[in-house]
């Protein structure tokens, strides 16, 4: 059996009062913050979904509109552009106008292989892109306001045949209105959209394909810009797993020979990005609507909190917005205030320690004093001096020694 000094009987017991108190007030002050930083995380990471999602919504949602006004279902395209070339013109200037940011180029390519597209530059200033010749380029012709004369044109040095690129093969194999998959502009090597939509001729066949790009780099630049925690990802994807915009990734790969593909998830690099791709894709159902779920996961020994949600429409559209964040990131402040309160618990058991001691030094030395005193006396020696200066239970006064008579 361990047997306690004096001092340690009457110090320890407070030193571990402290110290319970102060891990007590830590663990509910932990359990308590890490409960918050659930609902908080949670209501975070769903609330940035939602700004993608209506992000994405406006920058797509215009698009059917546009191609109405450039080509509108009941009007037969003409058998060749040079026929109907001014027509054409003014009908494209006035669907850019409706929404120039993001839809400033709307295009149309014929069964033949003609082009013709607008591109606005800005409110006044635009450019055509026309392709007379199936088996030649496209010329492009600066110009300013609805019917300012065209500038000498730039002949493109590639030869861009429409009925070979995405954005066709899409419209003349649908019905109604369509969203191609996303891919790689021949022109301008950025990710784009395109909404596309059949054409037909006085007969009921098909003419060609109108069609307007979405450029997915003004998206891409929205999603770096949201700041959600230090190590937090935000990112967009086709159901397949490509990349459409990143926080901290790129979606494109540029190759050595000057040509460039996109990127899928799973090429990132990014072990946070990738864990997320594949703990969503394994809550994915066959189901086309999934609401707005979160997820709590571990990756590489590190708990993550997710949210995701899918947008898609009947025009094809199926994308997967991700955010995700280490729990860490939420809970810094937890434990900082944890570690806080170890501290002090720890500050204050110190502080016990050292009054408790002072105090006992204190007492003990009159003790001590008071002991000798007694021993003195025992052995004779009456005349000791007994300092009577305290007037508490350990007074000297209070001790009654017998005189030199009474012996």
């Amino acid at each position: 059996m361990i047997r306690l000094s004096f001092r340690q009987s009457l110090t320890l017991p407070y030193v571990i009062l402290v110290l319970g108190v102060a891990a007590l007030i830590g663990w509910l002050s932990y359990g308590a913050g890490s409960q918050a930083v659930n609902t908080v995380a949670n209501h975070l990471l769903r609330e940035t979904v939602g700004r993608i999602s209506q992000a994405v919504d406006r920058h797509l949602v215009s698009s059917k509109a546009v191609l109405d006004v450039a080509f509108p279902p009941e009007l037969a395209a003409p058998e060749r552009i040079e026929t109907h070339f001014d027509q054409l013109r003014t009908r494209f200037w006035i669907a850019t106008s409706l929404y120039t940011d993001p839809n400033n180029y709307v295009y149309y390519g014929s069964r033949q292989g003609q082009f013709f597209g607008l591109w606005r530059h800005s409110r006044h200033d635009a450019e055509l892109r026309v392709k007379l010749d199936p088996a030649g380029p496209r010329s492009f012709y600066r110009f300013t306001g609805i019917d300012g004369p065209l500038s000498t044109p730039i002949v493109e040095a590639r030869v861009l045949d429409p009925r070979e690129r995405p954005w066709y093969k899409v419209g003349e194999t649908h019905p109604g209105y369509a969203w191609t998959p996303v891919y790689i502009d021949f022109s301008s090597q950025e990710l784009v959209a395109t909404s596309a939509r059949p054409v037909f001729d006085a007969q009921g066949n098909l003419a060609g394909v109108v069609a307007s790009d979405i450029s997915l780099h003004q998206l891409n630049d929205f999603v770096h810009t949201l700041k959600i925690s230090e190590h937090s990802l935000a990112f967009i994807m086709e159901i397949d797993g490509k990349l459409i915009a990143s926080s901290r990734t790129e979606n494109i790969k540029r190759l050595a020979d000057g040509r460039s593909e996109r990127l899928s998830v799973r090429d990132s690099e990014d072990a946070l990005q990738i864990a997320a791709f594949e703990r969503v894709r394994r809550d994915l159902t066959g189901s086309m609507t999934t609401p707005l779920q979160t997820l709590h996961f571990e990756a590489a020994g590190e708990a993550i909190q997710l949210a995701y949600s899918r947008f898609n429409d009947t025009a094809g559209l199926d994308w997967i917005i991700v955010v995700a964040t280490p729990r860490a990131d939420f809970m810094q402040g937890v434990t900082q205030n944890v570690q806080r309160t170890a501290m002090i618990g720890g500050v204050a058991a110190l502080l016990v320690v050292m009054i408790g001691l002072s105090i006992l030094h204190w007492v003990s030395r009159d003790l001590n004093k008071l002991a000798t005193a007694a021993r003195e006396v025992g052995q004779g020696r009456l005349d000791s001096p007994l300092p009577d200066h305290r007037q508490d239970a350990v007074s000297y006064t209070h001790l009654t020694l017998p005189t030199n008579r009474e012996v």
